[in-house]
């Protein structure tokens, strides 16, 4: 009742602010629960979205380690067939080798049927014209037979010429004197002119060109008979007791020649950065090819014909065609003589297209130059002097480290000091030094020692194979040279012809290997073709295949001839036994 009379009483435009008083804490309220409930909803939206992520990393982080395992094994997939690519490519390359050994004698045998259906010629004429020297060409000194001279010697091997070596044959040829007619042509006078202008004035070629036309129009028995009588070359110093020079070079060559293949010492004559014997190259040319990092066989052996061009384009050399060179050197490097002659007996130039099968085998005409400048004038192969220096008197036999030292406390240090006492002086001094020095007999040690300070290695060396333990009286020549094994060891050498390992590449394994294959010696393995090598090593199996052959023959070469300082620079060039990239 009280509150009816009040709200009567209360005027009307009042209500409105009162209900709104009324109403706000209410709408107040209700908006502070409605923001409270959202910030509750957001933060379990956010913890239900932070879990997923976390999920999706540890996802991404399982996935990446599958995929790191993935690449892994696919990179050892890749090494796996990158050998066996490797090892497919080593047998293409000697299949490839194979294949075009068999073309070369395909086309010496079309060019003889060729020839035999053209003239009817005997088939021992064909085998003459597609070997290119029969035995008959191969004189000996005992036969007499000089008819065969001018097939034996090229018409441009100035060195047959007494006076004219290696070094002399390459002046004269840069002075345009390639033949024997050109030397012929030529006065003593201009010929000395062009040999001061080389630094070489002391030389004397007063015969040169008498021995030339004598060698031009094949007067062979009158040159012999000539050269016999010179000396040096001079006509003064001669007595008819001279061997003629072209007697030693015949013999040479044909000593070359008759082993089995004629052309079985070829792989201790070439060294394998010798491009010249590829028919179609010349000095001017191989100088192009190794500017441009072909500078053995093999490399050349693997470079295309329009690689080639491209090359010789560059150097102005268009003209040339090197269709032939890769296959001349890939049968150079397998050390497949008899079929490159043969493939260089159908080429002109070098060029296959234009060849009738009766040139003569490049390979052959410088076989029989360099084997007269190498085998025919060998020379001590070791520069004692410089291997040992004039104080070291362990070089003596019967002389060693502590009668060295001894001696050297005696003023006695030098092979001359040595060489100035007489026996009698050096034995005091042996048997004041106690009972262990008394019994040594010291009679040849001056002797050896004279040999060695006068520089005279071969009578040094063969006067110590008499020698036995020193001594005069027990020797027979059977026993080694102190000073040449000394020497040989110094450079790293053995001084046992059947020790293949000194030739670098060859280890003990490898050397069973060619052992087992009947290659026992310096001598025998430097006469085994590089083809023969492969053979043998393929055949061993894959842990022999990576082995490189191609310097072995040469190598053994050189051990066998006893050319040790040309070994040991030959090898100090090589990268375990093969030619450096």
């Amino acid at each position: 009742m009280l509150t009816n009379i009040l709200l009567l009483h209360i005027p009307v435009d009042c209500w409105l602010p009162l209900l709104l008083a009324c109403l706000l804490p209410f709408l107040l309220g209700w908006l502070l629960g409605s923001l409270l409930r959202g910030k509750r909803s957001a933060d379990s939206s956010t913890l239900v979205a932070g879990g997923g992520l976390a999920a999706e990393r540890d996802q991404a982080v399982h996935h990446a380690s599958d995929l790191e395992k993935e690449m892994f094994d696919l990179r050892y997939k890749l090494d796996e067939c990158q050998k066996e690519n490797d090892t497919w490519h080593k047998k293409t390359m000697h299949a490839d080798a194979e294949v075009a050994g068999w073309k070369a004698k395909l086309e010496v045998a079309n060019a003889k049927l060729a020839a035999m259906t053209a003239e009817a010629e005997p088939a021992a004429s064909i085998e003459l014209a597609s070997a290119g020297l029969a035995a008959a060409a191969i004189v000996s000194r005992d036969s007499g037979d000089t008819g065969n001279y001018g097939a034996l010697f090229a018409s441009d091997n100035l060195q047959i010429v007494e006076g004219v070596g290696p070094k002399v044959e390459v002046i004269l040829e840069n002075a345009g004197i390639q033949t024997w007619g050109d030397l012929a042509a030529k006065t003593p006078e201009e010929l000395r002119v062009i040999l001061a202008a080389a630094g070489l004035g002391m030389m004397n070629p007063d015969t040169w060109s008498q021995q030339a036309q004598l060698a031009h129009e094949g007067k062979w028995d009158e040159l012999i008979e000539y050269q016999r009588f010179l000396g040096g070359g001079r006509e003064k110093a001669g007595d008819f007791v001279n061997e003629a020079k072209i007697e030693k070079m015949a013999a040479k060559v044909a000593e070359l020649r008759s082993a089995g293949s004629a052309r079985g010492g070829y792989g201790r004559i070439f060294l394998d950065n010798n491009l010249q014997l590829i028919e179609g190259i010349g000095p001017k040319v191989e100088a192009v090819l190794q500017e441009n990092g072909i500078r053995s066989w093999d490399d050349l052996a693997g470079k295309s014909s329009d690689e080639l061009k491209a090359i010789l384009a560059g150097a102005g050399m268009s003209m040339m065609n090197p269709d032939s060179w890769p296959r001349q050197a890939q049968l150079a490097a397998d050390g497949d003589w008899d079929n490159l002659a043969a493939l260089q007996h159908t080429l002109d130039a070098g060029r296959s297209n234009v060849g009738d099968g009766d040139n003569p085998a490049k390979v052959d005409k410088l076989a029989e130059k360099l084997s007269s400048a190498r085998l025919a004038n060998r020379e001590a192969g070791i520069n004692y002097a410089a291997v040992f220096g004039s104080d070291n008197l362990q070089i003596i036999e019967g002389i060693g480290p502590k009668v060295s030292e001894l001696l050297a406390s005696n003023g006695i240090s030098t092979w001359a000091d040595l060489a100035s006492k007489s026996p009698d002086e050096i034995q005091p001094i042996l048997e004041a030094a106690g009972s262990a020095y008394k019994m040594m007999d010291p009679s040849s040690w001056p002797q050896q020692a004279k040999l060695a300070a006068e520089g005279q290695w071969t009578a040094l060396i063969e006067y110590q194979k008499f020698l036995d333990a020193g001594k005069e009286t027990t020797g027979d020549f059977e026993s080694p040279s102190k000073a040449e094994d000394l020497a040989l060891k110094a450079l790293g050498f053995s001084n046992n012809p059947e020790d293949l390992k000194i030739v670098e590449g060859i280890g003990p394994k490898i050397e069973d290997l060619l052992k087992g294959a009947g290659i026992n010696t310096w001598e025998e393995l430097s006469n085994t073709s590089v083809a023969r090598l492969y053979e043998i090593l393929d055949a061993a199996g894959e842990n022999f295949r990576l082995a490189k052959p191609a310097t072995w023959p040469r190598q053994a070469g050189l051990a066998a001839d006893g050319r040790w300082e040309e070994l040991k620079d030959y090898q100090d060039f090589l990268d375990k036994g093969s030619n450096p990239a």
